[in-house]
């Protein structure tokens, strides 16, 4: 970008942001740069030009390949994008003011949630006011979302009553007003009705998360699970899933430094058997090995 410089990505970071991406929503993707002066001398700095994608081959490879890819497979690619979202985090604007860790504990509980094999989508105060929680919402988060308007305390209440799944974490959630004046302790006693977390490190939030999504009726048909360990869910290689022509397809990236050996699950049974899409060879899915920043996508 224009003010990050790395002339020594790892191999794999071009090809995995693309995937990282698409799947997530961008519907389209650019890249130019502008690194020569009028007479052809590198522009700018000599670090500038050594860290851009003009002169980094194996960089510029992972571009074109990604593309490709992304191209080749862009209605298995929109259909994983498109997975109806089960899970919905509270962004609050006043809470990104006023507290200073508000944000880093959204960020937090962001970061499990990846790792959970479902989708996660947003709401603010105001899409609440106005419209409500979107139709598939099956569990909404208040990550430590500190101050929020009476309005939106109201709605939340109103939500709890109707059978609406709230899970707050953080012991500082919804104790003020958007100009920081606590709530009394009477504006606050619905939240009896929701679920409670604690705030922690991603790998030990996401066990807890697991449940509560359960607990909540989300469903999570396809999942990742540690070879050596197949009751533990595999933190930090993010699996997302979707059902296409009758047959499930799987994209599965490491997102952690070391390689990693990972089990695929579908309805709480191993699958034995899957293919290599972007090879269209059958791959053992009983023990996959996955290299850092390594995507694969999969037919079950």
């Amino acid at each position: 970008s224009v003010y990050y410089v790395n002339p020594e990505p790892p191999a794999g970071y071009m090809h995995t942001a693309l995937w990282l991406s698409a799947i997530h929503g961008l519907g389209a993707t650019k890249t130019w740069y502008w690194c020569r002066n009028a007479n052809g001398a590198p522009g700018r700095s000599q670090e500038e030009f050594y860290g851009s994608i003009l002169v980094q081959p194996r960089l510029l490879n992972e571009y074109g390949v990604g593309l490709t890819e992304l191209n080749a497979f862009g209605k298995e690619v929109v259909a994983l994008e498109r997975v109806p979202k089960q899970v919905y985090l509270l962004y609050s604007e006043p809470s990104a003011i006023q507290s200073v860790e508000y944000l880093d504990h959204q960020m937090i509980t962001y970061e499990a949630l990846q790792f959970t094999g479902v989708p996660v989508g947003f709401v603010t105060e105001n899409s609440l006011k106005n419209h409500g929680t979107p139709s598939d919402c099956k569990l909404l988060i208040v990550a430590d979302v500190s101050n929020v308007k009476k309005e939106t305390l109201d709605f939340l209440r109103d939500y709890i009553r109707k059978g609406g799944r709230l899970l707050v974490i953080g012991k500082e959630a919804l104790k003020s007003n958007e100009y920081g004046m606590p709530y009394h302790d009477a504006d606050l006693e619905f939240l009896a009705g929701a679920s409670r977390l604690d705030v922690a490190a991603p790998p030990v939030l996401l066990p807890s998360l697991e449940k509560k999504l359960d607990d909540s009726g989300v469903k999570r048909e396809i999942k990742c699970m540690e070879s050596s360990d197949n009751t533990r869910t595999a933190f930090g290689v993010m699996c997302r899933s979707a059902e296409m022509n009758g047959k499930h397809i799987v994209c599965l990236i490491n997102l952690s430094a070391v390689p990693r050996s990972v089990v695929i699950e579908q309805g709480g049974k191993k699958i034995g058997k899957a293919t290599d899409l972007f090879s269209n060879k059958p791959l053992k899915a009983s023990n996959i090995e996955i290299k850092p920043l390594q995507t694969m996508l999969l037919q079950l």
